[in-house]
């Protein structure tokens, strides 16, 4: 497969910290199989050393392909720290088999009012970030601020990376550590 079909097959977004720090760089990896995982390896490796975090987000709950990916980033010595990024209906595959470690991580994708918070507190779940629209709906409904609110509290309070899904407002009284930046890549 050349650079630029694979290069097509991947789609980067930016995030920022919400206070002085490194940039995360969260990547969707289309169809990603197991003769391609090695080429996305070395891909992130020589283009993202430079990031606190990268977030790679799979479009499969494949286990065999997922575990041969974590294996792959957990060996890359040049890559940096990695979160799978997963959802919540993904979370009964991994839970008891799975171990985060200095390398390779999980987080929670896609977190919305109806994400239980006993899905957050999972051991093996590093991060997790806010869907757009709950973070949207936040801003405009008493009820469901309060339920971000909770679970930016039991994220903060167990150690937990939390990704907004917009840039805060002035107004709004939660905070997360990361928000997206612009789709192009930013300057430094």
């Amino acid at each position: 497969m050349s650079a630029t079909m694979l290069e097509a097959k991947r789609q980067v977004q930016w995030w920022w910290p919400d206070r002085p720090g490194r940039r995360v760089v969260d990547l969707l990896l289309r169809s990603p199989s197991m003769s391609s995982l090695q080429r996305e390896v070395d891909w992130i490796s020589a283009n993202f050393q430079d990031c606190a975090l990268a977030v790679v987000r799979v479009p499969t709950i494949d286990r065999r392909i997922l575990e041969s990916l974590a294996t792959a980033f957990h060996d890359a010595q040049a890559c940096p720290h990695i979160c799978l990024a997963i959802r919540a209906s993904a979370l009964p595959t991994w839970i008891g088999s799975w171990s985060s470690n200095d390398r390779v991580g999980l987080l929670l994708d896609d977190v919305d009012a109806g994400t239980p918070l006993s899905d957050v507190a999972i051991q093996t779940v590093e991060a997790l970030r806010i869907a757009p629209a709950f973070g949207q709906d936040a801003q405009n409904h008493l009820r469901t601020a309060c339920i971000l609110d909770a679970i930016l509290g039991l994220a903060r309070g167990i150690g937990l990376c939390t990704f907004g899904s917009t840039e805060r407002s002035a107004e709004a009284d939660y905070q997360f550590d990361y928000v997206p930046h612009p789709p192009s890549k930013p300057d430094s």
